[in-house]
Order: C-alpha cells, then structure tokens, then sequence
C-alpha cells in the first residue's frame, strides 16, 4: 500500500485507507484530550488521595501491544505554609483496580507522587506552580484482551487549602493571581 508525496502537489492516499500496522512503529494513530478550565479546591489535609474532578480521560488502544503517551499539566495553588502537596497519574483498565505505574521508589513512609511540592515559606498563600510530564505507558505489555483504559489525575494535601487553577490568595486586579487551566492528553503509539 503506497502513499505517494509528489514536489508541491501534496499527498495521495490510497482508496481503501491505511492499517496502523503499515505506518510503522511510532506512529500516533488516536489522540484524545481533556481540559479543565475551572477551579478545583482540597481542604482534607489528611495526606488521602482524592480524584481532581475534570481531570480523567479515557481511551480505547486499537491493539494490545500499542503503547500510550500520557501528557499532563496540572496548575496547582496552595493556601498553607510550610505544608506539602502531591499529585500521582492514576491508571484503571476497565473491570480493573487502580495502578500507578509512573509515582517516585518507596521510601520510609513517605508518600509516593508523580508530582510533589512544598508550598513557600514566604508569601506561602500565593503559591501557585505548573506541573507538567510526559509518560510512554504500555498498559498490556502485549498480552490480553483490549479494554478501555481511564487516566486520572489525584491530589494529596497535608494541610491548608489545595488548589488545581488558581492561587491561593486567588486576589483580583493584581499581578500573579490569575487563573490558568490543566489538561490531559493522551496519543495512542504504535509499537
């Protein structure tokens, strides 16, 4: 099956289209992407994970053995001093429980983050920071039946308020306090 480029007269593609086998490995065949532009805030400062709601996406590999890029950008704000915040990437496979195949080794009993940060000790109320990540996930390892797959983000807070979007002083009409966005995008690869 040809794909033909010619000079400056662009491409052609066959009739009866192109398997995603025939691109090649590396080739991104389904891309799916949540944004979230609104505010999100945490008082449980029990360290307990909880689900960033508008923060979970779903896709549907073609192929058990297809691998899945995971881009996510997460705007966190904080309103404590001296406390710390986290977040993981969560993975669930339909009929399945949840796995957390990109957070830190174990240590102690420390928690386990994708992302983690201490809020500022100076002007601690205003802390706000852009998270960001890419993940290369083989969520079969190329075996098994082909299930939806559910990425989402989760938030651990110790103390104070946890904020996705804003700032913690959240002020208007002053510079530093605007509000941003996340998001989740998600490419399937074939591998």
């Amino acid at each position: 099956m040809a794909i033909t480029i010619t000079g400056n007269s662009g491409i052609t593609m066959p009739d009866e289209g192109i398997e995603a086998k025939e691109l090649g490995n590396g080739a991104i065949i389904q891309v799916k992407q949540i944004v979230k532009p609104d505010v999100f805030s945490n008082t449980n400062t029990n360290s307990t994970f909880t689900d960033v709601t508008g923060l979970t996406i779903t896709i549907t590999p073609n192929s058990n053995s297809n691998k899945i890029l995971v881009s996510a950008m997460i705007n966190a704000g904080h309103s404590g001093t001296g406390t710390g915040v986290g977040y993981r990437l969560v993975r669930t496979k339909q009929g399945g429980s949840d796995e957390y195949p990109f957070i830190a080794d174990a240590s102690s009993s420390r928690y386990r983050y994708t992302w983690g940060l201490m809020t500022h000790y100076s002007n601690a109320s205003n802390s706000q920071d852009n998270l960001f990540g890419e993940f290369l996930d083989n969520p079969f390892d190329g075996s098994g039946t082909v299930v939806p797959v559910t990425y989402k983000i989760q938030q651990a807070n110790s103390g104070g308020t946890a904020y996705v979007n804003r700032s913690g002083e959240d002020l208007d009409g002053t510079g530093g306090h605007g509000r941003s966005l996340s998001t989740i995008t998600v490419k399937e690869v074939v591998a």
